[in-house]
């Protein structure tokens, strides 16, 4: 009975090890991912409204928003949809459409830089309410 007891004592040792362990590393990465979720949620933002620059919240320093449609109709090729009366969902409206958004995000892009922006967005908010810069005017400067 007791040589029983001295090859048991080896392996129930080395489960609490690994029990305690493996518990230790989960905590230890709920409180990593608490704080990163702390972090992540300071810019309120959808990854679908990026126009240029970093796409990550969590990343975020100093971004700018611009008014994206008030922008997108001052492009030419908005322009020539409205003077030609272009139906949107045709094929040439859908190809000025295109030129009109790769535009938008070029001079956004341009803008950004001139500005020392991180990234250009649609719609952004911080948690603690500070104003986020409208580059709107600069970005249709640029068109």
């Amino acid at each position: 009975m007791k040589r029983m007891t001295w090859n048991v004592l080896p392996v129930v040792t080395l489960f609490l090890s690994v029990t305690v362990l493996t518990t230790c590393v989960y905590v230890s990465a709920q409180e990593t991912r608490a704080a990163w979720t702390e972090v992540g949620t300071s810019w309120i933002a959808d990854r679908t409204d990026i126009i240029c620059g970093l796409d990550d919240p969590r990343l975020l320093s100093h971004p700018a928003r611009i008014e994206y449609a008030r922008v997108l109709e001052c492009t030419a090729e908005m322009k020539k949809m409205r003077e030609q009366n272009i139906d949107p969902t045709s094929s040439a409206g859908i190809q000025l459409k295109t030129a009109a958004v790769d535009r938008v995000r070029t001079a956004a892009e341009k803008a950004r830089v001139q500005g020392n922006y991180c990234s250009v967005w649609k719609r952004i908010s911080h948690k603690d309410g500070r104003e986020v810069p409208d580059i709107s005017t600069q970005v249709i400067a640029l068109l």
